[in-house]
């Protein structure tokens, strides 16, 4: 008598098979006897063994039998899939039977998995794209050669390949293992779906996720697996490392950006994309916390949600928060720094004064062909060889293909301060910050308020105080001020400063924050810069769109 997990299997692969069925039955080129004829002789080829289809009196019936043979001698419908292609037929029918292959195939490992809990794992695998998981499989793979097929066109079909996969690939992080008078042997690895699953799991509902990972360690229980289950679990999970840096990351981008563009003022009833990811230390994956859709004005609720849950969750680790947020243009506005990060509570606790921040540009992101130049300038940044400033903070009149020019030019130069806010794509700023993307330049600053002498003054002086190599400056006009030019100009010799230290562009975050906390303290009229300091700070191996 068969029990419950066998009654699963069989139950879900019969409706396998009536798929099949269908298949070959829609597919006008398998119609009729020689048809029939032909393609059990390249069943027998492929498979090696004799097969014997009844006749029967339509496609249908034949059809149904034809699949209890193969499932009888074959042990399975992969060698169907390949006959059926040897005979040129449409390929949309043949990566068909290849998944439902693969499917009934797969069965035979979740039989322990209720229907509900299998049912949402294929709705949410299913969203997501063989790219959205390369990374995922990559880790899966290890040092394999083998490659998803092309028929998996989900993250779904592609676990329900891996489930085919007998021999599961190296772990370079097992052990070995070895009796008494026997060679060292490889321990034995995870199989690739449970690495599959383990690797995906951020991109999963939590209650999923949950079950996931239940199952998984059943599964390693059962197969005797539970130590190297641990140990990719001890890599995977941030609770478990040593403290580092958990990067928070918001990204908004305006619904009906089209519109806004035209000129109208965003309001708070526009409707926002909101996405928000957490990185952990020493983590190259983002773990997706939140994707909706809300209005302008509730922004700030939800983001004072997430660092507060972030929080929590952090309690009893010691590890350093950044917050992100990578902005549409039409948000660039947006006064990020000085939401509260306790949404309901009368206390100020302004985000900008708890955590390094920084925005980032949803444009450069999703402009493919803007990322060479952009790695280039971040790794002169990071190796510490970038040390130019592109000034234009007081040159609001001049040439905008000077400042394309100067900065293209220059591969030292890695930051950009604008003349003024960039509220408009086509207005003079909004362009001087898409030829600083453009050009790859990572940090790019501006003055919140209206562009004046008192704002600019401000924004040079707070750049000055972070250069430690000799400082140039590139106006518009065509001029370049050095220290050693100070005496001769002494308009600029009271703004421009040196320092004898190395470049400190790279604490840049941090001192911004310590700006905004000296405003506070000031006054919150105070027309101090830590009020109106917009910073881009813009790291191109971190973009979690790009999931994996």
């Amino acid at each position: 008598m068969l029990n419950e997990q066998d009654r699963r299997t069989t139950r879900r692969r019969a409706e396998v098979e009536r798929e099949i069925a269908d298949v070959l039955r829609d597919c006008p080129s398998l119609q009729g006897e020689v048809a029939h004829h032909v393609l059990v002789g390249r069943l027998l080829r492929r498979g090696g063994v004799s097969l014997s289809v009844p006749a029967a009196a339509t496609d249908a019936i034949w059809f149904l039998g034809l699949i209890g043979v193969c499932q009888r001698a074959l042990g399975g419908f992969a060698e169907l899939a390949c006959a059926v292609e040897d005979l040129r037929v449409e390929q949309p029918t043949v990566d068909a039977l290849a998944r439902l292959a693969d499917r009934w195939e797969a069965y035979g490992e979740l039989g322990d998995v209720p229907d509900g809990v299998l049912h949402q794992l294929e709705v949410e695998l299913r969203l997501l794209t063989p790219v959205d998981v390369s990374g995922a499989y990559r880790h899966t793979a290890g040092d394999s050669a083998r490659t998803v097929p092309a028929y998996c066109d989900t993250a779904w079909a592609a676990l329900l390949w891996l489930f085919c996969q007998n021999a599961s690939p190296p772990d370079p992080a097992s052990d070995s293992v070895a009796g008494p008078g026997m060679p060292t042997l490889p321990a034995p690895s995870l199989p690739p779906s449970m690495t599959f699953l383990e690797a995906v799991k951020d991109a999963l509902s939590p209650a999923t996720a949950g079950q996931v990972d239940a199952w998984n360690r059943r599964r390693a229980r059962d197969a005797g697996l539970v130590r190297q289950l641990d140990e990719i679990r001890l890599r995977r999970d941030p609770q478990t490392r040593e403290p580092g840096v958990v990067h928070l990351i918001f990204q908004f981008e305006l619904r009906r950006a089209a519109d806004h563009a035209a000129g109208q003022p965003m309001t708070r009833s526009q409707e926002i994309e909101v996405a928000c990811w957490r990185q952990w230390p020493r983590s190259e994956r983002f773990e997706r916390v939140a994707a909706t859709v809300c209005t302008a004005g509730e922004l700030p609720r939800l983001t004072s949600e997430a660092v507060v849950g972030l929080e929590e969750e952090l309690r009893d680790a010691e590890d350093l928060i950044m917050i992100e947020f990578i902005l549409s243009h039409e948000l660039l506005h947006l006064p990020v720094e000085h939401w509260q990060m306790e949404y309901d509570d009368r206390l100020p606790s302004a985000i900008g004064l708890g955590y390094p921040l920084a925005l980032r540009s949803l444009e450069r992101q999703r402009r493919t062909s803007w990322h060479r130049r952009w790695r280039r300038r971040w790794r002169r940044l990071a190796e510490g060889d970038g040390h130019g400033v592109h000034w234009d903070a007081d040159n609001a009149g001049g040439d905008l293909s000077k400042l394309y020019a100067s900065t293209i030019e220059d591969e030292n130069t890695v930051a950009v301060a604008l003349s003024g806010p960039p509220r408009r794509r086509g207005g003079r700023t909004g362009r001087e910050l898409n030829i600083a993307l453009q050009c790859g330049v990572p940090i790019i600053m501006w003055h919140r308020g209206e562009p004046t002498h008192a704002a600019s003054t401000a924004l040079r002086a707070f750049l000055d105080g972070i250069e430690g190599e000799p400082i140039v400056h590139v106006g518009h006009g065509g001029v370049a001020v050095a220290p050693a030019d100070l005496d001769e100009r002494p308009d600029i010799a009271g703004v421009v400063g040196v320092r004898p230290a190395v470049s400190q562009l790279t604490d840049l975050r941090d001192r911004a924050q310590r700006l905004r906390a000296r405003a506070y303290r000031i006054s919150a009229a105070s027309q101090d810069l830590g009020w109106h300091l917009a910073l881009i700070w813009d790291d191109p191996d971190r973009q979690p769109e790009r999931v994996w």
